[in-house]
């Protein structure tokens, strides 16, 4: 079965992008095929993906390549919607 894949998009200039970080290994970390992958806003690819998805407030949390949640999650909500996405793609 692939991963799932959450994606933080963080910024040296937010001081919440840790705590969303955290936050998102956490959960992570309840589930055996999900993956936490931090992409920085201020490189070369960070800069792409905000750029693409319209991204302007960090952080930013995708899942699946999706925007999810701007700013930092509540713990519960970012498990809830792992858990939806991983319910879909087992259908």
């Amino acid at each position: 079965m692939a991963k799932l894949v959450i994606e933080v998009v963080t910024s040296q200039f937010s001081d919440f992008s840790e705590m969303a970080l955290e936050i998102a290994r956490k959960v992570a970390n309840d589930f055996d095929d999900v993956e936490v992958k931090e992409i920085k806003a201020e490189e070369p690819e960070g800069k792409e993906i905000i750029e693409y998805l319209g991204i302007d407030s960090f952080p930013a949390i995708l899942i699946d390549g999706e925007p999810h949640f701007m700013g930092v999650p509540r713990e519960e909500n970012l498990r809830a919607a792992v858990r939806e996405f991983l319910s879909e793609k087992n259908e």
